[in-house]
């Protein structure tokens, strides 16, 4: 599965059936795990587009190349994950905060 980080600039995530599923900005991560709410994506991953809201540079590479490297490298893989478990409490917090508004 494509593992995808915003370097710069922000955008919104759509799915065709499901409408907006997520905003990204800049340090913000994106994979199918964290694409679901409450209930299971149902969407499938190959339908999803992002609109970006301002100019917006991101980086995506294939999840399973990516995990032998960092096999190879605990040090980097640590940062990687501290940094993706950050992102997503991030979306959550204000996911949270955007309900209660």
């Amino acid at each position: 599965s494509a593992f995808c980080a915003v370097v710069s600039g922000r955008c919104e995530v759509h799915g065709a059936t499901l409408g907006a599923l997520k905003k990204v900005g800049s340090g913000g991560f994106l994979s199918s795990l964290d694409l679901g709410r409450e209930e299971d994506l149902q969407e499938p991953v190959d339908s999803l587009v992002a609109h970006a809201e301002v100019p917006t540079i991101a980086v995506t590479w294939d999840w399973e190349s990516l995990r032998p490297h960092l096999k190879r490298n605990p040090e980097l893989r640590v940062k990687l994950e501290r940094t993706i478990a950050t992102s997503m409490a991030k979306s959550f917090l204000e996911a949270h905060a955007d309900a209660r508004s």
